[in-house]
């Protein structure tokens, strides 16, 4: 990567030549695909606001070379309830830190990820908590994140910032309220079981990345259907399901 500096105006300057640099670097750090996200989406229904927002936050080292340490951190937003924040999910082995209420780290020491060059599926990493907002949230209030992601001595890469708003009515393309589903068991093994109070026609299953990963409809529309999960990988998976309006995203972890 080269970097060019130059200071102006050049028109009168006692030494023209010195004023322009160039600073060329080797890049061995990651930069993007590092994402957040609130798996609710960009609305919640003010009803709902008594139960958990589902947070990811993914990290890839599309760098030259191996990460020997990563840290996220995170500034918890002032409409969370900290004390009620549960971990999911790591992909790697790590620890998690909480200072003065709001600030998050997670830290993966020698976790030695490696480059997306040598290794693809093993340069990539997740971390998934559930938290809950505080009693005092109304409609209108937009809960927000962002996460900056630390590769080894690198300067950190910032995330998107991930929102998601409190409202009285919920858009057209998710469910409303009355519309309830259940998954189980989570984490699963081999089978996932649907159980809602609409009619099921179609699913899909996404890795952490959204890479589609299993596709299927239901020819014999039910409220109750089974999903053959025997044969993913483990980790953390999206789940789409959808009626003949509207979609619900879940999510569920394959052991």
């Amino acid at each position: 990567m080269v970097s060019t500096i130059t200071i102006n105006p050049v028109s009168g300057d006692e030494t023209e030549e010195d004023n322009t640099f160039e600073l060329e670097q080797t890049v061995i750090g990651s930069y993007d695909p590092n994402d957040i996200q609130i798996l609710e989406g960009d609305e919640v229904h003010i009803d709902d606001a008594n139960k958990y927002l589902h947070f990811l936050i993914r990290f890839q080292n599309t760098g030259t070379a191996s990460a020997i340490n990563v840290r996220v951190e995170h500034i918890l937003d002032n409409k969370l309830d900290w004390t009620t924040m549960q971990l999911q999910s790591l992909s790697h082995e790590g620890r998690v830190e909480i200072t003065d209420g709001s600030e998050v780290k997670f830290i993966f020491d020698n976790i030695n990820l490696p480059d997306e060059n040598s290794n693809e599926e093993g340069s990539i990493g997740y971390i998934a908590f559930k938290i809950k907002p505080k009693e005092d949230v109304i409609v209108g209030d937009i809960i927000s994140g962002v996460a900056d992601i630390y590769f080894d001595f690198n300067p950190p890469i910032i995330t998107n910032t991930a929102t998601t708003e409190f409202v009285e009515i919920l858009g057209n393309e998710v469910f409303n309220t009355k519309n309830t589903i259940s998954l189980y068991p989570n984490p699963a093994n081999n089978l996932l079981n649907l159980k809602s109070d609409f009619e099921i026609q179609h699913i899909e299953v996404y890795d952490i990345f959204g890479k589609l990963i299993l596709e299927k409809d239901f020819k014999e529309i039910s409220a109750e259907v089974q999903i053959n999960i025997e044969n993913l990988s483990s980790g953390l998976y999206l789940l789409v399901v959808q009626s003949d309006s509207a979609k619900k995203v879940l999510k569920f972890i394959k052991q």
